[in-house]
C-alpha cells in the first residue's frame, strides 16, 4: 500500500506504550544513499524556556496506520541518537530541526 506525507501528516500519532498523544507527523528522514524511509518526525512538547527538540521515531517502532491515527510503541529505554555511531540505528531519540539553507 502506498502512502503519501500528506496523508502522513494529517493523522494524529498515539504511543500504544503510555497511551500519549505525541501530535501530527512534521517531516520525513530519508537515507539519501539508500533512498528508504528512517522514520518521521513529531514536535516534542512544548516547555517554558527550554528549547526542546523534534521527537524522531524510526520506521520500525510503527506499529500501525490506521484511519484516524498512527500508533507507535516507544517506551523511552532506548538511547539518544547522539550517543549513537551511525544514523542508521533504530532508536527513539530527539531531533533537531535544521532551518532550510538559502
Amino acid at each position: 500500500m502506498d502512502i503519501t506525507f500528506t496523508i502522513i501528516k494529517s493523522k494524529e500519532i498515539i504511543n500504544v506504550f503510555d497511551g500519549r498523544r505525541l501530535g501530527r507527523a512534521i517531516d520525513v528522514v530519508f537515507d539519501k544513499d539508500g533512498g528508504r524511509v528512517l522514520g518521521i518526525i513529531v514536535p516534542a512538547p512544548k516547555r517554558a524556556f527550554r528549547r526542546s527538540e523534534d521527537i524522531f521515531i524510526p520506521l520500525e517502532l510503527i506499529k500501525k496506520i490506521g484511519e484516524d491515527v498512527i500508533l507507535v510503541k516507544l517506551t523511552g529505554q532506548e538511547p539518544n541518537i547522539s550517543e549513537q555511531k551511525e544514523v542508521k540505528t533504530t532508536v527513539y531519540s530527539r531531533y533537531r530541526r535544521v532551518p532550510p539553507k538559502d
